[in-house]
């Protein structure tokens, strides 16, 4: 190659470039992202030449192209190469005609002009749907076989490649989603085996809630719910390929699951809708709360206030559900006590909190627990049953009110039972407000937790790890707080002090915005953040951290039905979400109707790709 000649690496950044300075900001980002893998990316503006491009380069470059082709053309008496900016083309020329009418991407890619000499492939395969949107077992998930990441880069996506086989004739299996493609990944000691799909659904809808049932009886069934859906799957060992999805109830685009927990024992799960209840025998109004056991048998609660239940927390022993529900104007927080066989039809106690809008509650003891909302982290305590018969009902005491600033909007609250640390956090402001359990029902404020200077004020989300009960107190709890500038601080808690042991990053441009924590004991200390695209799992155990896996969708899975593999705009407005199931086997990552399940083996042989 001449020294005038320009690389691949040239190309993309002067391409960038232009993307950034003509305003195409959505186009710039997933041009960084493709450029983006892992075991061969380097920061644009690291290159020797990026100090050197100007502003607009590209478009002089162009510009000075077909200057030079112009008066070469001049000097040679013969015809220009290049066409775009001559105005007096003839037209009647062969092959002009064809040479100068605009194609689509799709015909570009795929439309040689020489049908003799370039067959056309086979037609793209159509995406099935039908009006039950029923998953049935055996979704034909496609096998992606690529060596290594260099794959990706060819002009024809994995992704069309995988659609473009011939369409059997026979009639297909009635499924739900858009079937994509399985990835397997090796990085470091971690092999991730990746299946993907797409809510197929005319509705508009995107998922709010993901969550593994508790249990290890039952620990490949995902529950996932939120706009216009509320769904589970099993996700079958071994392979993790034989989908099965059912619709637990009828949901219309009206339709939100606000809040859902599982009940600790794993035999059901409790959501709150807002919208109009569907199912007959219930109150009617225009929110509503349910259980659904594993079967899919729902029962119904009377919900005499009407209002969206923000949040739904079960004690650990699944005791005692606390919510807590609003208007937009006041809240009301109530306790059910689920020995009761009545418990659906009344709460144990409640209260009604004014002119304040609570958001969020974190269990403390099957009588405690504590809220956050504008202005306000308290702890609130349900009074002793005053005699065995019930006759005298119980109420909700506010035991204890932390003074904060009225304009400080606190959103997130977790409390860590081995220490007996409460934690609220303002993701807005970056507020942070620590107490400390003194006693069974006095509290004092707990120790600071600084953040790391190059940190931003926006909080994205807090996670403590879950210890098991028999743990030794000695050992200090970790706390991990991730900020939208892209940081994951690591702090170990104790009653007396917080202190940060480590900074984390995903990548470049990779805001974390979802955290979760391996539950396995067996797993030390493991640690997945995500952004909306990648997760990287980390083993905090040690003072260095150790990464142990940097995944990243496959475009061509991710971007399903997009010829530029952008997000769709409904995705872009949804916050990820990211759990582990019981085992730490299986990460459930979704973005709005996009899902990945990534299946983690432990023990891998260090690879960078390889074939399942």
């Amino acid at each position: 190659m001449g020294d005038g000649s320009l690389g691949s690496d040239h190309v993309n950044y002067l391409v960038l470039r232009y993307l950034q300075e003509s305003g195409f900001e959505d186009s710039a980002k997933s041009l960084y992202r493709e450029w983006h893998r892992h075991d061969q990316f380097r920061d644009p503006e690291a290159f020797p030449f990026a100090p050197v491009v100007k502003q607009q380069e590209l478009v002089h470059i162009i510009q000075d192209g077909l200057f030079h082709d112009q008066m070469q053309a001049a000097v040679a008496g013969g015809t220009r190469r290049f066409y775009l900016t001559s105005s007096d083309l003839d037209f009647s020329t062969p092959g002009l005609r064809n040479a100068t009418k605009p194609a689509s991407r799709r015909q570009s890619a795929y439309a040689p002009q020489d049908r003799d000499e370039f067959p056309l492939p086979p037609p793209k395969r159509i995406r099935q749907s039908n009006a039950s949107d029923v998953i049935t077992n055996g979704d034909a998930m496609d096998v992606d076989e690529r060596a290594d990441d260099e794959d990706r880069d060819s002009n024809v996506s994995d992704q069309d490649r995988a659609q473009s086989e011939p369409e059997p004739r026979e009639e297909l299996p009635v499924i739900e989603t858009k079937v994509a493609a399985t990835q397997t990944d090796k990085r470091k000691r971690l092999k991730t085996n990746t299946v993907y799909w797409t809510l197929d659904k005319t509705l508009p809808t995107a998922i709010l809630h993901t969550s593994w049932n508790p249990t290890s009886d039952a620990a490949s069934l995902l529950l996932t719910a939120g706009e216009s859906i509320c769904r589970t799957y099993n996700l079958s060992p071994p392979d993790g390929q034989s989908i099965e999805g059912n619709d637990v109830f009828e949901l219309s685009a009206d339709h939100v699951v606000t809040a859902a927990a599982w009940h600790p024992d794993g035999q059901y799960f409790t959501c709150a809708v807002k919208g109009t209840s569907q199912s007959p025998g219930m109150v009617t109004g225009n929110n509503y709360m349910l259980d659904i056991d594993v079967s899919g048998v729902s029962h119904g609660y009377d919900d005499f206030f009407d209002m969206i239940t923000l949040s739904l927390r079960y004690s650990k022993s699944g005791k005692t559900l606390f919510a807590a529900s609003t208007d937009g104007s006041r809240s009301i927080l109530e306790a059910r006590d689920i020995s009761s066989q009545n418990h659906r039809n009344f709460a144990a106690a409640y209260v009604s909190v004014e002119d304040n809008v609570i958001l969020e509650v974190a269990c403390i003891s099957d009588s405690t627990f504590a809220v956050c909302g504008k202005g306000l982290v308290s702890i609130w305590s349900l009074s002793p049953v005053p005699h065995q018969d019930h006759s005298t009902p119980q109420s909700l005491v506010q035991s204890y009110t932390h003074s904060v600033p009225k304009d400080i909007g606190f959103d997130k609250i977790r409390y860590d039972h081995r220490h007996g640390i409460l934690i609220a956090t303002a993701s807005s402001s970056g507020d942070i407000c620590t107490l400390r359990r003194d006693g069974d029902t006095a509290w004092v404020v707990g120790p600071e937790i600084e953040t790391p200077p190059s940190a931003g004020p926006i909080i994205s989300a807090i996670a403590f790890q879950p210890f098991a009960e028999d743990a030794d107190l000695e050992i200090p709890s970790r706390l991990a707080v991730a900020f939208e500038t892209g940081e994951v601080a690591i702090y170990h808690v104790s009653t007396t002090e917080c202190s940060q042991q480590s900074v984390l990053t995903i990548g470049p441009q990779e805001l974390p915005l979802a955290l979760a924590w391996a539950p396995s004991k067996d797993l030390e200390a493991r640690l997945a953040a995500a952004s909306d695209e990648a997760i990287k799992i980390w083993d905090v155990a040690q003072q260095a951290p150790k990464e142990l896996l940097a995944w990243k969708a496959a475009p061509a899975s991710w971007y399903q039905g997009d010829d530029n593999h952008l997000p769709d705009d409904e995705d872009a407005q949804t916050e990820p979400t990211l759990s582990w199931d019981i085992g730490g086997e299986k990460l459930a990552f979704a973005v709005g109707r996009k899902v990945a399940i990534v299946s983690i083996e432990q023990d891998a042989e260090i690879e960078v790709n390889g074939s399942k």
